[in-house]
């Protein structure tokens, strides 16, 4: 580890030789940012972000982001850096308006780091402010994101034909917006499998949960919130089951989702599901962000493989230092081929298992971990509810 820091102060120096501008402005963070009224920061903004100060140089935020390690430090100088070197140097600041938008949001910073600094708010924070302040500085991918939820309801500007099954429920299955237009095969899979355990549940004609517009800095949760929230009584749901951990978070974060239903995710569901293996194979899990970090869902999938008789096996880099796929964050939008390279990155350390499966469960870690596959890999990419369908 001592390596690894001295490593991480010469970045330090390396990357406080680079300049920085924000909107075509050259800026001192603390000056421009929180005294000048740039941005309009209230008092405990301007002390979540000054808090970061506390860092104390080890670098490991440095080593262990997954954009770092797949980009150069002279076009990414890391979350933390963007987030405080000026206050720490002068004459140092960066192209932020950019460099917001390059973090993948996946929280192995705050993870690796000794003082436990919320180096991940400061980046959300930053978004929000730069949309607050000035919304075309917004890339051009998040902007039509933006504009296809408003338009269709979800992120990709599809139409929203219906799925509603039209009957009252206990339970919403909500799939979200990744697995409704992208992996559909996960949303089949859930529902037989759901239908299989005897769970009272019904589709809805579901809009986005809004989680997204958090990570963006755009502020579109309320709405969608308050349309979904309209369909779940329509039908007598008080509880809700997500197929993303993105779409559970949100609805376990927000007031108005949480002051009307009840939230579950889907593994909650198959702790002791019966059927196994007809034969041994060998399986490796990877870790999602959200789920894992955020949620603290580490044991939960682990148990239910183990008990469907497979032999597991870990990754290098697992559980709370799970390494990120690269989906996350809204960092595919802005830049598919890093994304695609991060979770090319991740599917080595699976393919270096010998697994026969690699499993996850977050539609988008799956949609990225399959896009990033190549024809010679030898390995099965799925969902845990995708795999437990198949025995």
């Amino acid at each position: 580890m001592k390596v690894f820091n001295i490593i991480g102060l010469l970045l330090n120096y390396f990357l406080s030789k680079t300049k920085s501008v924000i909107g075509g402005k050259t800026v001192s963070f603390i000056d421009d940012y929180l005294n000048e009224g740039l941005f309009d920061f209230d008092e405990i903004e301007k002390k979540e972000l000054v808090e970061v100060n506390k860092c104390i140089n080890c670098g490991n935020c440095l080593l262990y982001c997954p954009v770092i390690r797949n980009k150069t430090f002279e076009k990414y100088p890391g979350p933390r850096n963007v987030i405080i070197s000026s206050l720490r140097l002068e004459n140092l600041s960066f192209d932020l308006d950019d460099f917001v938008y390059y973090c993948a949001n996946c929280g192995i910073c705050e993870q690796v780091c000794p003082r436990h600094l919320r180096i991940r708010k400061g980046i959300l924070l930053l978004r929000k402010k730069f949309n607050d302040y000035k919304n075309t500085m917004l890339p051009q991918a998040h902007k039509a994101m933006y504009q296809n939820i408003l338009k269709s309801g979800n992120i990709y500007g599809i139409k929203n034909e219906s799925n509603s099954q039209g009957r009252n429920a206990e339970y919403v299955l909500f799939v979200g917006c990744v697995s409704k237009f992208r992996e559909i095969d996960l949303v089949e899979s859930s529902v037989k499998l759901l239908e299989e355990i005897n769970v009272n549940f019904s589709l809805i004609d579901e809009v986005c949960c809004g989680g997204i517009g958090d990570i963006l800095g755009m502020n579109i949760e309320t709405t969608l919130a308050k349309e979904n929230i309209d369909k779940f009584e329509r039908i007598g749901a008080k509880k809700v089951i997500t197929l993303c951990p993105r779409c559970y978070i949100t609805f376990k974060s927000n007031e108005l989702y949480k002051n009307s239903i009840e939230s579950f995710f889907i593994l909650d569901f198959f702790q002791n599901f019966g059927r196994r293996l007809k034969k041994s194979v060998k399986v490796t899990y990877h870790d999602p962000c959200d789920l894992g970090r955020e949620l603290g869902y580490f044991e939960t999938p682990r148990k239910i493989i183990k008990n469907s008789g497979a032999n597991l096996v870990e990754m290098e880099y697992n559980k709370e230092c799970s390494f990120c796929c690269g989906s996350g964050g809204g960092l595919r939008g802005f830049s598919l081929p890093l994304s695609i390279k991060i979770a090319r990155n991740r599917l080595k350390m699976a393919l270096a298992t010998n697994a026969d499966f690699l499993l996850t469960e977050c539609p988008s870690c799956l949609h990225n971990l399959k896009n990033s596959k190549k024809r010679k890999d030898n390995i099965r990419i799925m969902s845990i509810t995708q795999y437990l369908y198949s025995l």
